[in-house]
């Protein structure tokens, strides 16, 4: 057990079905970590209706408690999902400004299948990040379309769904960068280089070469982008992943209703076909589509007064120029964006 482990997420009220989800997994094999959820739409009279739900062991936070003027002018250009990705940066910061000493980032759409004693254990260095892949993804598998490694290149090599980031100072200088780079580089703009914060965490390995570490455990952030290399199976009704115990899996992109499919858009055949057919597989989709269903009943009530823009991109992004002062431009005729501070 890692001394001082903070859990932190973020979220809006919609996905604190996820979070709670989440929460749950991990409490069922370690019972006395503690948690923190930070709710970017609510504001701090809405934080007790919350708290009552959740109880007094998970810290319920609001943009508010973490106090910076970016998490509010972010809400004038970032959709939900742009603005959560930038915060959870914040949100660590904010806690080792509070004297924690470790905090690991976890997106709600993490389960936990065992205990998490190896992961933590592993946790060594001062960043420790989760690559989507250690292997080549071919697109075609049999004729059948698969997440390739121009998904991969799209989206950034490192996930930033599962972050630890331990109290030291080139943590904080990580973060303090990241938290800059994201207020204007943190779109869902695939088209301009840009997919929220997960470009930007790629560069960790680079930029902070001597304190991070690219995590290469199977049985970590297993998803439906790693499955052509993690093979899962059942023993003893544990779940396992290249014979390893699994850990977390990553339910990204997962719907309700999922009609048994992992992610909405995999077909019958190849990799995410065949691994669903499983019967321990179908089990644990229907465990987790379960459990999402029950939560989301229990914050039905939860009012969330703040909003967020979802406008076009060109009209987000025009928005963010006048507000940060920079100009998003295009390099000859790709649309590779250059972004510049006004003098």
């Amino acid at each position: 057990m890692k001394i001082n482990m903070l859990i932190q997420t973020v979220c809006t009220v919609s996905h604190l079905n996820k979070a709670m989800t989440m929460i749950k997994s991990i409490s069922r094999f370690h019972e006395d970590l503690e948690f923190s959820v930070l709710v970017t739409d609510i504001i701090s009279e809405g934080k007790p209706k919350i708290q009552e739900v959740v109880g007094s062991r998970i810290e319920i936070l609001c943009c508010e408690d973490i106090g910076m003027e970016a998490t509010e002018k972010m809400r004038q250009y970032y959709n939900a999902f742009e603005h959560s990705c930038a915060c959870k940066f914040i949100a660590v910061y904010h806690q080792f400004l509070h004297n924690r000493q470790e905090c690991l980032y976890l997106d709600t759409d993490i389960y936990a299948l065992s205990s998490l004693d190896s992961f933590f254990e592993s946790l060594n260095q001062d960043i420790v990040v989760t690559p989507h892949s250690l292997s080549i993804c071919n697109k075609f598998v049999g004729g059948t379309y698969e997440f390739c490694d121009l998904n991969i290149i799209t989206v950034g090599h490192i996930n930033g769904g599962i972050l630890y980031f331990k109290n030291t100072p080139k943590s904080v200088e990580a973060l303090k960068w990241l938290i800059e780079s994201v207020q204007s580089g943190g779109f869902f703009a695939p088209g301009m280089s840009m997919y929220c914060d997960q470009h930007w965490v790629s560069l960790l390995p680079y930029y902070f070469s001597d304190n991070t570490e690219v995590l290469k455990d199977p049985s970590v952030n297993i998803a439906f982008w790693n499955l052509h290399e993690r093979k899962l199976s059942e023993e003893n009704h544990i779940i396992m992943a290249n014979g390893k115990a699994a850990q977390l899996f990553h339910f990204s992109s997962f719907q309700i209703p999922n009609h048994g499919k992992l992610v909405g858009f995999s077909s019958e055949e190849g990799t995410l076909g065949n691994i669903t057919r499983h019967l321990f597989f179908q089990r644990l989709i229907k465990e987790y589509e379960q459990q999402l269903i029950m939560e989301k009943e229990r914050f039905a009530d939860i009012e969330h007064p703040l909003g967020f823009c979802n406008g076009p991109l060109h009209h987000r992004l025009c928005v963010a120029q006048d507000m940060l002062g920079i100009r998003y431009s295009h390099f000859g005729l790709e649309d590779i964006p250059i972004i510049m501070h006004q003098q």
